[in-house]
């Protein structure tokens, strides 16, 4: 390599490109697909905005189509570590940590019928990970303005996109001559992190500060951004992330099975009755690829 080009390299590593980069691999490695650089709009002040990278699955059954989606911002920040403050609360209920997800209408109504299903809040995208977390931040910083930022653009994000789908569809009505597709769609908002993520708790007993490092870890947010009581952000170091899309995956699957198994027909009677109900919504418009 030239002198240039090793400039070059050593600017895009600060950059972050490269963790976009890594991400993206992870993503297509399991077949997903993916885009980087997607743009949305921000649904409380109407300004387009990038989220780094989205990696969709999608399958269609009749006139549903199901899609699940992990909305990434990447943070590169190798000399200061991330640290997920641990809550000694209750953790979400299981019928709780399912249900409040970002989606569509009709991936709304999906997570009910999921919220049913026994097992769901034991698949890899609806664990808490142990303790979850209540905030996240950034050691060796004065503020938390990086951790609070990248949270907010993937939450802001993954609402965003769901909204965007219902508006494609708000003037579509039953009179409709072709059947009316349905757009079940669940997104997952993801913070990936390069260097190293710590859990920071406090020992009731004695009072002291305990740091255990974890490679990945679940925020629980009381930020009602995603339009739910909680945001609930999974947050996830670079090295880990493989692992954690292959339990994304096995998540998908065990959806589609079950999507396809016992709710197909009570899905699409209760979801004429939603979309008939939100026929005309009021969103602002947002750019969906």
């Amino acid at each position: 390599m030239t002198e240039l080009t090793d400039k070059i390299c050593g600017w895009l590593n600060k950059q972050g490109y490269p963790l976009e980069m890594s991400v993206a691999k992870a993503l297509h490695a399991q077949a997903f697909s993916v885009t980087q650089s997607e743009y949305y709009t921000d649904p409380d002040e109407g300004e387009s905005r990038e989220i780094d990278v989205v990696g969709r699955k999608q399958w269609e059954v009749e006139n549903i189509i199901c899609r699940i989606s992990l909305v990434i911002e990447c943070k590169t920040s190798r000399d200061k570590p991330w640290l997920l403050f641990g809550a000694e609360n209750t953790p979400l209920a299981d019928r709780a940590r399912v249900l409040q997800r970002p989606a569509t209408l009709a991936g709304k109504v999906l997570l009910s019928y999921l919220m049913e299903e026994p097992t769901t809040s034991s698949m890899p995208l609806f664990q808490l990970e142990g303790r979850h977390g209540y905030g996240l931040t950034q050691a060796f910083t004065s503020g938390n303005d990086a951790a609070y930022k990248a949270v907010m653009a993937a939450s802001k994000a993954a609402h965003s996109i769901g909204l965007a789908i219902d508006a494609k569809r708000k003037n579509i009505t039953p009179a409709t001559p072709s059947p009316q597709k349905y757009y079940a769609f669940l997104h997952f908002p993801v913070v990936v992190v390069s260097g190293n993520l710590f859990r920071c708790t406090m020992d009731s007993k004695t009072g002291n500060l305990t740091l255990d490092e974890i490679p990945r870890g679940v925020l629980v947010w009381r930020n009602p951004v995603v339009g739910q009581p909680h945001s609930i952000v999974h947050i996830v170091t670079e090295a880990d992330f493989p692992a954690f899309v292959a339990g994304a995956n096995s998540t998908i699957l065990q959806i589609k099975k079950i999507f396809e198994g016992s709710v197909r027909d009570a899905f699409i009677a209760k979801a004429q009755s939603v979309y008939t109900r939100n026929r005309r919504p009021v969103i602002s418009k947002v750019h969906v690829r």
